[in-house]
């Protein structure tokens, strides 16, 4: 499990946000300016790097919060960085609910949210355009997360 730090996201971070996931800083930087947007950076402790190595993102009023964007670098999966980066967001944006939406497909996302307390709520068919080399579109899964348990 990587040891990580969090900071609030502000605009000195969309550089390094488009480096972990190409294109995401024109998508956050519009959010940026509402009053409910509510962003954290991850930064690993025990490296020399100052970079980030994750970011998540999203909307939060008076305790219920949606998580619209997420991103983990590509050397830094598989490490706890994103299960450490949604609960943290949970406990300081979600107090009473959390939602976000997720593809079908992403069998892997779908789990961490799972173990993280948050079941399936809805579902938009088609949501998600079909991919290069998929044949039809996936569905967006709504996933939600009542409280701090869990």
């Amino acid at each position: 499990l990587m040891q990580i730090r969090f900071s609030i996201m502000t605009d000195a971070d969309l550089a390094a946000i488009d480096a972990i996931n190409d294109h995401a800083a024109a998508r956050l930087k519009g959010m940026m300016d509402q009053p409910a947007f509510a962003g954290i950076m991850a930064f690993p402790i025990a490296t020399m790097t100052d970079l980030p190595v994750g970011y998540i993102a999203g909307l939060s009023i008076m305790g219920e919060a949606d998580i619209i964007d997420l991103a983990v670098g590509t050397d830094y999966r598989r490490q706890g960085v994103a299960r450490q980066m949604v609960m943290r967001f949970c406990a300081e944006y979600g107090q009473d609910k959390t939602h976000l939406e997720v593809a079908a497909s992403n069998h892997a996302a779908r789990e961490l949210y799972q173990s993280l307390g948050f079941i399936e709520t809805g579902r938009r068919q088609g949501y998600y355009p079909s991919q290069k080399g998929k044949t039809h579109a996936d569905d967006a899964v709504r996933m939600t997360r009542s409280g701090l348990t869990g």
